[in-house]
């Protein structure tokens, strides 16, 4: 696996901004999301994945769903737009763990 594609998955910023200061970071979410996607490509057809990233991507959903929930009641706008992202980002897990 590219070490620089890992790299940038683990260190974004987007999960914990999100949990410790309850802020959507489109500067952090995207490029999240466009290494997602380069992610499913290079893992397609391989048939070893590395499990520091996979525990990672297991939770990135479920972390960004929890943030949503406890927002609901409070900032319903902003908990939808944060439970829309939890969907993104399950779908594009999906697809790295698919390929």
């Amino acid at each position: 696996m590219n070490e620089k594609l890992k790299a940038k998955i683990l260190n974004s910023r987007f999960i914990d901004l999100l949990r410790t200061e309850m802020v959507i970071d489109q500067n952090e979410y995207r490029p999240l999301c466009e290494a997602l996607k380069e992610l499913a490509e290079a893992w397609g057809g391989i048939s070893y994945i590395d499990k520091e990233i996979v525990q990672d991507l297991y939770v990135l959903p479920q972390i960004t769903k929890n943030v949503a929930e406890s927002l609901t009641p409070h900032q319903p706008e902003m908990a939808r737009k944060i439970e829309e992202m939890a969907m993104e980002l399950d779908a594009l897990i999906l697809d790295c763990l698919a390929s």
